[in-house]
C-alpha cells in the first residue's frame, strides 16, 4: 500500500512495509521512501522507483487519507501510482 506524504509541486509518495500500534491512539507506519520519476498523462499516474531509506510517519500527519496501490503495465518495467 502507497500513502501520500506531501503534495505541493510534486507529490512525495512511500510505500507502507509495516504498521506500528502502540496504542489505538499512536499508529505508525513504517515507510520505504518512492521517488517520482514523471507524470504521465496517458494513464494519469506517476512512474516511480523504490528510494533509499526507511523512516517512520505518524498517521496523524497524513495530509492524504486514502491509501493508494502501485500499478505495472505488462509490458514495462515501471511501476504507477494514481494520484490526482
Amino acid at each position: 500500500m502507497v500513502i501520500v506524504l506531501g503534495a505541493d509541486d510534486e507529490p512525495h509518495f512511500c510505500k507502507i512495509v509495516r504498521c506500528l500500534v502502540i496504542t489505538s491512539e499512536m499508529v505508525y507506519f513504517v515507510c520505504q521512501n518512492l521517488q517520482v520519476k514523471y507524470y504521465d498523462s496517458h494513464l494519469h499516474a506517476y512512474a516511480v522507483e523504490q528510494g533509499e531509506g526507511l523512516h517512520a510517519v505518524d498517521h496523524h500527519c497524513l495530509k492524504y487519507y486514502r491509501p493508494l496501490s502501485i500499478r505495472r503495465t505488462f509490458d514495462s518495467t515501471c511501476e504507477y501510482v494514481a494520484f490526482a
